[in-house]
């Protein structure tokens, strides 16, 4: 797995195995091992498909590595502290909904851009 991880990946992962020997209630386990093994899943082999991968792009093209490295840091953090706060599951649901939001908002702007440029885009059967 090693190889497979980008070194800009891999202070993610650690993250996350950071997140699962700090906590240590029952229930606390549950729920970070929930968000870790998801998030070592879309951070380690299929970011590029997800919401989070899109999002770690976007910031790494636009703040570079180092910064958007700590800003996906922040965002796994966030995404914990909610979950803990409010004692909820771990839902991928609502990082479903978000990808088809970004789907769509990335659609548009195809559009938009071969309008400007004459052409006119046809969906594929």
């Amino acid at each position: 797995m090693e190889e497979a991880i980008g070194e800009e990946l891999r202070p993610l992962c650690e993250n996350a195995e950071a997140v699962r020997r700090l906590v240590s209630h029952p229930w606390l386990v549950e729920q970070a091992n929930a968000i870790a093994t998801e998030n070592d899943a879309i951070t380690c082999s299929k970011w590029y498909k997800t919401y989070l991968g899109d999002c770690f792009r976007r910031w790494k093209a636009r703040l570079g590595t180092p910064k958007a490295i700590t800003a996906m840091a922040h965002k796994l953090a966030r995404t914990l502290w909610h979950l803990l706060k409010y004692r909820e599951a771990y839902d991928p649901k609502v990082w479903m909904a978000a990808e088809e939001k970004l789907r769509t908002k990335k659609l548009k702007r195809l559009y938009q851009n071969a309008t400007a440029l004459g052409y006119k885009l046809v969906m594929a059967a």
